[in-house]
């Protein structure tokens, strides 16, 4: 999975959720809440740019629109949720506007939050009602232990977002530090810096991981030659999408096509 703008994410009518291990998502954001309880070792989440360890039996929280990523430094194991604010409609008003004011929450001895997850997950293919349900019980829990306050984006978080919404649309494309800093009305270097310092990669290495999540699902789904999918992406090179993709997947294109 890689990290942009969501925008798939906003169109979902009802919750998600799935088990992963030793997961790494870079920088993304969307109007659904995502939680994520790990089960084993520790992951560690950026949101807006501040670094959060959790660890066994916590919770975390990523309220809407909040920019987040994740790292594994050794290893984990947990379940991620997404719950679209179209399955919690009476809620939805209140999370729109306001945040969790606790990003971490620790498990209650009974294991109240697992439980749900876990049942959740295993939803995945039942009745509409009762992921509604689920969801409603999870998010009603949040809001009574984490609480509520009042949503702040500065200035900084709405430049990210609008990047990260601008290189979703525009990875096909010829992408250069200069064209988008140009874009946003910032210089080469500044934009370069705050671009880096935010999200923890280079224009380059971000343009590249989104143009194989491009790429990984071209191939899974469409009847495309490799060489086809790497121009349709955006790569102008065969060997740059060998070697980045390769770097990212673990394996060559060729061999994810065959899956």
């Amino acid at each position: 999975m890689q990290g942009y703008y969501e925008n798939h994410r906003d169109d979902m009518n009802h919750a998600v959720a799935w088990y992963a291990s030793n997961d790494r998502f870079p920088p993304h954001f969307h109007h659904s809440i995502e939680l994520v309880y790990v089960l084993q070792g520790e992951l560690h989440a950026t949101q807006n740019g501040e670094t959060i360890s959790v660890t066994e039996g916590k919770l975390l929280i990523n309220s809407s629109y909040t920019i987040h990523s994740y790292a594994t430094p050794a290893s984990s194991y947990a379940i991620f949720a997404i719950i679209p604010l179209a399955e919690v409609p009476s809620s939805r008003q209140l999370l729109s506007k306001q945040s969790f004011a606790v990003s971490v929450l620790r498990d209650d001895q009974e294991g109240t939050l697992l439980s749900l997850m876990k049942m959740l997950a295993a939803a995945q293919g039942a009745q509409p009602l009762v992921k509604k349900g689920l969801s409603y019980t999870l998010i009603g829990l949040l809001i009574d232990r984490a609480g509520l306050i009042e949503a702040r984006v500065n200035s900084r978080t709405a430049f990210i977002r609008g990047v990260l919404d601008y290189l979703q649309q525009h990875h096909t494309e010829p992408v250069t530090a200069q064209g988008v800093a140009s874009h946003f009305g910032y210089s080469r270097s500044r934009f370069s810096h705050l671009f880096n310092q935010h999200l923890g990669y280079s224009l380059t290495e971000y343009v590249g991981l989104l143009r194989c999540q491009h790429a990984a699902l071209l191939l899974a789904e469409a009847d495309m030659a490799v060489s086809d999918v790497a121009m349709a992406v955006g790569f102008e090179s065969l060997r740059t999408f060998y070697r980045t993709f390769k770097k990212q997947y673990k394996m060559t294109p060729n061999r994810y096509a065959n899956l």
